[in-house]
C-alpha cells in the first residue's frame, strides 16, 4: 500500500470513528427524549445570559492563549501577540475541524513563523493537554468529593455517581501517567540516544539520525519543565483558567434558572464536558458536548436537569463555547495573515541587497 493509500484510510478510519461517537450520542439524547437544540438563540430571554457567559468566556480565551507564552523558549515570546493570535486560532480551528484536527494548527503556524522545529512546538502543546488533563480530572474528582449527589443513579442516561468518581480517578492517573513518561523521556534523552547510536545505527542510520534529532528538538520544546519560574507561572495561569471556566459557568447556570447552583457543581459539569469532548467527534462537538452537558446536569441537579431550563443551558452553553471560540479564532486569520505576509516579505535594503548579490542576514 502507497503512503498516499495509507493516509487516506487513515482519514477515513478518523472519519468513520468522529461519525460513530456523533451518531452514538444523538442516539443516547434520543433515547432520553433530549433535543439538541433549545428555543431560538437570539430571543428577549437569552440576550442576557449571552452577555453575561460570552464575556467571561471570552476572558477564558485570553488566558488559556496568554499562558502558552510561559511554555516558549525566551526568544520566541518576543513575539507575544502574535503568539497569542496563533494559539486563538489554533483553539478555533478545534471548533471548526473534525477528530480534534485542530490540534495540529497551532504548532504548525507557530513552527512555520519562528522557523522553529515542527517537534520543539509540538512537544509544548502536548505538555500543556496534559497538565489541563491534570488539572481538570484532579478538579472533577474533588468537586465530586464535596458535592452531594442528586441521585445515585442517573436513570436516563445509565450513569452511576460512583462510575464518574472511578472515571475521575482513571482519568487522573492516565494523565498523571503521560506527564511523568514525559518528564522521563527529558531527563533519559542522552541515555535514549546513545542506546540508538549503539544499537541502531549500524541498521538504520538514517532512522537513527531522524529519531536522535526529533528526541533533541523535544528536549528543546519540553525546557520549561526545567524552570520552576516558568512552570510555576504556568500553572497559575491554568488555575485561573479552569477557575473562570467553572465560575463563568456557574453564571450561566443562574442566569437560566439553576438558582441554587453552586461553583463546586459548576466543577463537577465542566469536568464532565472537558472529558467528554477528548473524543474524536465532528466540527463543532456535536452531540458529545450536548450528551456530555446533559449528564453533568442530571447528575448534579437530578430530573432537573432534563428541563427546558436544562436545555436552554446547553443551547446558550454550546452556543458560546463553540461559536464564539470558532468566530475569534476566524477574526484572528486575519492580523495573524499580515504579520506572515510582512515576515516573509523582504524589506527594501534586503532586496537592494540580494540584487546586488550582497548576503543578507536572515
Amino acid at each position: 500500500m502507497s503512503p498516499q493509500s495509507r493516509l487516506w484510510l487513515g482519514r477515513l478510519l478518523f472519519l468513520g470513528l468522529a461519525l460513530l461517537t456523533t451518531f452514538g450520542a444523538a442516539r443516547v439524547l434520543k433515547h432520553a427524549e433530549l433535543p439538541f437544540w433549545g428555543p431560538a438563540l437570539w430571543s428577549p430571554a437569552n440576550v442576557t445570559p449571552l452577555l453575561h457567559y460570552g464575556l467571561l468566556w471570552l476572558g477564558v480565551l485570553l488566558l488559556r492563549s496568554v499562558r502558552w507564552l510561559c511554555l516558549l523558549p525566551v526568544q520566541q515570546r518576543r513575539h507575544s501577540i502574535v503568539a497569542t493570535l496563533t494559539a486563538l486560532v489554533g483553539h478555533g480551528a478545534l471548533c471548526v475541524l473534525p477528530f480534534r484536527l485542530g490540534e495540529l494548527v497551532r504548532p504548525t503556524l507557530w513552527s512555520r513563523f519562528t522557523r522553529a522545529p515542527l517537534a520543539q512546538v509540538a512537544a509544548t502543546v502536548f505538555a500543556e493537554r496534559l497538565l489541563d488533563g491534570v488539572a481538570l480530572s484532579a478538579a472533577l474528582l474533588g468537586a465530586l468529593c464535596v458535592t452531594r449527589p442528586a441521585a445515585s443513579t442517573v436513570s436516563k442516561f445509565g450513569v452511576s455517581y460512583e462510575a464518574l468518581r472511578h472515571s475521575a480517578v482513571l482519568a487522573s492517573g492516565g494523565f498523571l501517567l503521560l506527564l511523568l513518561l514525559l518528564l522521563w523521556a527529558r531527563q533519559a534523552r542522552v541515555w535514549l540516544e546513545q542506546r540508538l547510536q549503539r544499537h541502531v545505527r549500524g541498521r538504520w542510520p538514517e532512522l537513527t539520525s531522524r529519531v536522535s534529532a526529533i528526541l533533541r528538538e523535544l528536549g528543546e520544546g519540553l525546557a520549561f519543565l526545567g524552570s520552576g519560574g516558568r512552570l510555576a507561572a504556568f500553572l497559575l495561569l491554568t488555575a485561573g483558567y479552569w477557575s473562570l471556566n467553572a465560575l463563568a459557568l456557574q453564571t450561566l447556570l443562574h442566569d437560566v434558572g439553576f438558582e441554587s447552583a453552586q461553583f463546586a457543581q459548576a466543577v463537577v459539569a465542566m469536568g464532565i464536558v472537558g472529558l467528554g469532548l477528548l473524543a474524536p467527534t465532528v466540527p463543532g462537538f456535536l452531540g458529545a458536548f450536548q450528551l456530555s452537558l446533559y449528564v453533568a446536569l442530571a447528575v448534579c441537579f437530578g430530573a432537573a436537569g432534563a428541563t427546558p431550563q436544562a436545555t436552554r443551558l446547553v443551547t446558550l452553553a454550546h452556543a458560546v463555547q463553540v461559536g464564539l471560540t470558532a468566530t475569534i479564532g476566524l477574526v484572528s486569520v486575519l492580523p495573524l495573515s499580515w504579520v506572515f505576509a510582512r515576515r516573509q516579505t523582504p524589506s527594501e535594503p534586503s532586496r537592494i541587497c540580494l540584487a546586488r548579490g550582497v548576503p543578507t542576514a536572515t
